[in-house]
């Protein structure tokens, strides 16, 4: 490709052959980078210089020089983002769980099915007495507390080939109803909590992390400001910790009072809201991500964005508005 070095005076440099006196302030550049990296890695920075020999600067090797950076960069960051830093940290997307009367352990397709083989595997294998309750405990718990049924059981079928999940209504429902016959907001519901169970075994003490896209979706408003209770009490009596992307005000609005009711301290809450990434798009002077401190009673120290919070208030002035007129 063609190059250009400099405003008025445009040259082209083929190839990517730097000429050295064009690019002093570059070199300079390069050789700070690299006495930083040098400090800041040391023995691993080595490793990669011993290799590329002399005639760093010269015009035939500079492309080299950056060859060189993008490959220990590339490196670095594989070392920084490793599974090491992951270890503990789940994800349940907004769509994961699928209703199905029978999940086939042959579907590697069907992400929710591998994970049903998995969490059998998990409390097959798990110590009861290590984890501190049984299979179903916070599940079945969180079942009733939200109405939607009274627990939930999982069984091979006689050819082995696949699990079936069932959630009992009562407790003297022997036959149970397929996910199939129950709406998207409990299939999700009944997920998240299999999801949470598995952290919970798994986690044995340690710390572990679960990512949710939207657990609110499908569901009920009270149902929506129930799920940050269901969260603080995997938080608080088992160590999970979460990570949510939510539109619900409800959620938030539970948050505020659970904190109020000192079941977290502000410094266990920490909330992000997300402006447009386009700049001309977002209040001026707003930085894309916003953080909003709660105080010990509840109370937001900062607004969220126009839109979230204040809408409903918005849409009851309207309605006080169009009533005085008339």
């Amino acid at each position: 490709e063609s190059i250009p070095l400099d405003g008025d005076n445009v040259e082209s440099v083929k190839d990517t052959r730097f000429n050295p006196d064009r690019f002093g302030d570059l070199f300079y550049i390069i050789h700070l980078t690299d006495a930083f990296i040098n400090k800041a890695v040391g023995a691993k920075h080595q490793e990669y210089m011993k290799n590329l020999g002399g005639g760093i600067w010269d015009g035939e090797n500079i492309h080299w020089c950056f060859a060189y950076f993008r490959e220990f960069y590339a490196s670095m960051m594989s070392e920084i983002l490793s599974p090491e830093m992951f270890k503990g940290l789940e994800y349940i997307a907004d769509s994961f769980t699928l209703p199905k009367r029978l999940y086939n352990i042959d579907d590697t397709q069907d992400s929710f099915a591998q994970f049903l083989f998995d969490y059998v595997e998990t409390i097959r294998t798990a110590n009861e007495v290590e984890a501190g309750f049984k299979a179903g405990d916070f599940t079945n718990k969180w079942i009733e507390k939200l109405g939607i049924g009274h627990h939930i059981t999982i069984n091979n079928t006689a050819e082995g080939v696949g699990l079936i999940l069932k959630l009992h209504k009562t407790a003297d429902d022997k036959i149970g109803r397929a996910l199939t016959d129950e709406g998207l907001g409990v299939i999700k519901v009944i997920g998240t909590l299999l999801y949470i169970e598995t952290a919970i075994y798994r986690a044995n003490n340690k710390a572990s992390t679960i990512v949710i896209e939207e657990p609110e979706n499908h569901l009920h408003p009270k149902l929506q400001s129930q799920l940050a209770e269901l969260l603080t009490d995997a938080y608080k009596n088992y160590g999970i910790q979460f990570i949510v992307e939510t539109h619900s005000e409800y959620m938030v609005r539970k948050l505020q009072t659970i904190v109020a009711r000192k079941e977290l301290t502000p410094d266990e809450v920490s909330l992000q809201y997300f402006y447009n990434p386009c700049i001309e798009l977002r209040p001026k002077g707003e930085p894309q991500i916003k953080s909003i401190p709660i105080r010990k009673d509840g109370v937001l120290l900062e607004p969220f964005g126009p839109g979230f919070l204040d809408e409903a208030d918005n849409l009851a002035m309207d309605i006080l508005t169009i009533k005085a007129m008339s």
